[in-house]
């Protein structure tokens, strides 16, 4: 099987005719194609990877921020208000308002 009738194997025929040349350039070509591909895969991968990985730390990052925010708020927003009820009870009347503004309208310090 593979021998002419004349004792020529088929790989010396192939070789004759110059096929083996012609199928090692197809292979090479085919070979250098593949790794060309598997190169820009590999880019490929690499940036959907990094662009899907920032958006995934973004939105954790903002689910992490408003979380921590209203664990703030809702320690500090008592104390807040009644600082703030404190400083309205404690305001000063509007006469004391406007002399208080007099005095420092006044470069002396004299009404």
């Amino acid at each position: 099987m593979g021998e002419h009738t004349n004792g020529v194997s088929i790989l010396e025929l192939v070789n004759q005719f110059g096929l083996m040349g012609i199928v090692s350039v197809m292979l090479a070509t085919l070979t250098i194609l593949v790794a060309l591909v598997g190169i820009y895969a590999f880019f490929d991968v690499r940036r959907v990877a990094t662009r899907t990985a920032k958006d995934e730390a973004e939105k954790i990052a903002k689910e992490v921020a408003e979380r921590q925010a209203n664990t703030y708020l809702q320690a500090e927003l008592p104390g807040m208000i009644a600082a703030y009820m404190e400083l309205v009870k404690n305001a000063a009347t509007p006469e004391e308002a406007d002399e208080i503004a007099q005095a420092q309208d006044d470069p002396n310090g004299q009404n």
